[in-house]
């Protein structure tokens, strides 16, 4: 719509159908249909030519940014598009299709679903240090474990 809208702008005269047509590249379908959507919305009007033709004169200028069913809508006061797309990769599971590691160092070993507290042998709910919440908050190693270390 913006190139079609640019095509009459810089044209400086009215213009039929197929001198819009000349002026924008892409399919003749997509412009006529984009046309169709200015002069439906005010932004151009068509009257009768000479020999059955249509011509068309732009009323006002149509930009995208301008236009609030544009998805490169830019409120007022705003320098720029709000809408921007972040690509995230997703959190360690263990499983295929993950893409953090656990950080060198980690004690436990890995299951499916997490990894394995290295110290009371409990699944851990997120992977992390090696140990779960409940062995980090500084409580006492298991009786076996405390025997094998001395």
């Amino acid at each position: 719509m913006e190139h079609v809208s640019e095509a009459l702008e810089g044209a400086g005269e009215p213009l039929s159908f197929r001198g819009i047509d000349e002026r924008v590249t892409g399919k003749r379908e997509h412009i006529r249909f984009a046309l169709d959507v200015l002069i439906d919305e005010g932004t151009v009007s068509r009257t009768d030519g000479p020999r059955g033709a249509q011509i068309h004169t732009l009323a006002q200028p149509y930009r995208q940014r301008q236009d609030p069913l544009s998805d490169l809508y830019v409120e007022p006061g705003h320098s720029q598009a709000s809408k921007t797309a972040v690509s995230v990769p997703l959190p360690y599971t263990g499983e295929r299709g993950t893409h953090t590691q656990p950080l060198s160092g980690t004690v436990g070993a890995q299951s499916g679903h997490g990894q394995i507290c290295g110290l009371c042998h409990t699944q851990e709910t997120a992977p992390g240090r090696g140990i779960c919440s409940r062995c980090d908050v500084a409580q006492p190693l298991p009786l076996e474990r405390s025997k094998a270390a001395s």
